[in-house]
């Protein structure tokens, strides 16, 4: 919903009509704007310098920052927690989105973060793919991940028209290839 949106105020409406549309629950729609928010701060320049390292460390404090004000005052940082525990569905959205912004912030880079999101037990794929958002913004998605994910579309010429005319519009943040040597498995 932060796509293309001029300032915060106009975030903050767009997200509340979208999540209304889904849902009149409180909790969900103030979580759902805090979301919007947060990545229309990712998506604003963080740095001047051309230092990747700090660039990371300035995203990753306005992630910490938003998330506190979302998420139950819990220790952000600690993903084992969440890993635990598990995230069932009888929690609130709150716990979910705490495990969210805790796997960004435990993260080394893209890959790393989406197979932490991965693991988490009941809500994987809202996690991989809210996780994956927003790690595209704060690390950068490697080259060949999404060489990879392009082959895919190539089944389907009209979703990969799709997917080509919004990279014009907002083009993604694509870094290097990742080193085989540095891989976790």
């Amino acid at each position: 919903s932060s796509l293309g949106c001029d300032d915060e105020l106009d975030v903050a409406i767009n997200a509340q009509r979208i999540i209304t549309s889904l849902s009149n629950d409180k909790e969900l729609i103030r979580a759902g704007i805090q979301l919007s928010l947060l990545y229309y701060e990712l998506n604003k320049e963080t740095s001047v310098e051309k230092n990747k390292k700090n660039d990371i460390l300035n995203k990753k404090e306005i992630i910490r920052e938003i998330g506190e004000t979302i998420c139950y005052p819990i220790p952000l940082r600690n993903w084992d927690y969440f890993n635990m525990s598990g995230i069932s569905d009888n929690n609130n959205i709150k716990l979910v989105l705490s495990a969210m912004i805790a796997v960004l912030l435990d993260s080394e880079d893209f890959e790393d973060c989406i197979k932490k999101a991965g693991s988490c037990f009941d809500h994987a794929s809202f996690l991989s793919f809210n996780t994956g958002l927003l790690a595209e913004k704060v690390f950068g998605v490697p080259s060949d991940m999404a060489n990879d994910g392009y082959t895919y579309l190539h089944a389907s010429p009209s979703l990969y028209d799709v997917v080509a005319e919004f990279e014009k519009k907002f083009p993604p943040h694509i870094v290097k290839k990742r080193s085989i040597i540095k891989r976790k498995f």
